[in-house]
């Protein structure tokens, strides 16, 4: 852990320094490390300000990326063990975006029934086990995961939410839909998908989504 810990500081403290050359040089915030240093200008807590950069940084990717990987490879999963859910997706993203180009971040807010199939994933399958345990009672409409209502809260809610959690549903989003949009996807046994999950501290699948791949946008997106 301590030969792990160091390397992150060093990879971070590389990086930290040169977002500072390039804040001298250009004097703008291209992302939220740049803008960390234009607004943190005192330590706290007997740390100096880099090491919380630094620590703030670590803690969004770090807390960001299993549980990015598990959420999507469930969103596959449950989409592959129902074909007619996927189906409905495919049709969304070729309606909205088309065959000639891949998915980009302006598409999202038109894909109502992609953002459905996240949460409905974020439902069954949370990326974090160790949160309150809660059944759903009922079915429910117009629900914001975002921690302001208590029917779905797969991120925590109040000042101990989840930190990544914008962060985390952009990725998520925008990875699930550029994979569903440029490929037809097919599971390599021709067999459902197995849904057995595996004890740990985020909720992952036990046995690794085996998949086949063939693209099915014109070769232009793909340039």
């Amino acid at each position: 852990m301590k030969k792990t810990a160091k390397e992150l500081d060093e990879f971070m403290q590389t990086w930290l320094d040169e977002h500072k050359r390039s804040n001298r040089n250009h004097g703008e915030d291209r992302d939220y490390m740049d803008k960390l240093i234009s607004n943190i200008d005192h330590g706290s807590h007997g740390h100096d300000v880099d090491t919380i950069i630094k620590a703030t940084c670590v803690t969004l990717i770090l807390a960001g990326t299993d549980t990015k990987t598990g959420t999507l490879t469930w969103a596959l999963a449950l989409l592959l063990n129902n074909r007619h859910a996927l189906n409905k997706v495919v049709h969304e993203l070729d309606t909205q975006v088309g065959k000639n180009r891949t998915v980009e971040e302006t598409d999202l807010k038109n894909l109502v029934y992609l953002q459905a199939v996240v949460k409905e994933t974020l439902r069954l399958y949370p990326p974090v086990v160790l949160n309150v345990p809660h059944e759903s009672m009922k079915d429910c409409v117009d629900i914001d995961l975002r921690g302001q209502h208590f029917e779905l809260i797969p991120f925590g809610s109040g000042r101990r939410m989840c930190p990544g959690m914008s962060f985390g549903l952009h990725i998520v989003h925008l990875a699930l839909a550029n994979v569903l949009h440029a490929f037809d996807i097919v599971t390599a046994d021709g067999k459902p998908v197995d849904m057995v999950e595996r004890v740990g501290l985020t909720n992952a699948k036990a046995n690794p989504l085996e998949v086949i791949l063939t693209p099915r946008l014109s070769a232009e997106a793909y340039a």
